[in-house]
């Protein structure tokens, strides 16, 4: 079985005044939710050292039809609701494709 990822997802989230605690701990259930996802190599909530406001989680995903079945999941979606009160505007994601 090959684990390198032909997807690499970086998501970040601002945390609304007073939140950031939450919000990271809310991401960090929503880290270990995506690395249980058939398909998804691994998942991490991190810090960024570009942007002291932002709370980070970075996937590795084997494809991107895992990552869009992950993200039309009830897990997906519950971990979406879990964060969406803490934030102070909404998420961003970029994808990486290894070459």
């Amino acid at each position: 079985m090959t684990t390198r990822a032909s997807v690499v997802v970086v998501s970040r989230f601002h945390p609304a005044p007073g939140c950031r605690e939450g919000l990271r701990a809310a991401i960090a259930e929503v880290a270990e939710l995506t690395a249980a996802a058939g398909g998804c190599y691994g998942a991490r909530a991190c810090e960024s050292d570009q942007d002291s406001d932002a709370l980070v989680c970075v996937s590795r995903w084997e494809s991107d039809d895992a990552r869009e079945v992950f993200e039309n999941s009830s897990a997906a979606t519950a971990g979406r609701d879990g964060c969406a009160h803490f934030l102070a505007r909404p998420a961003t994601e970029e994808r990486f494709r290894p070459y």
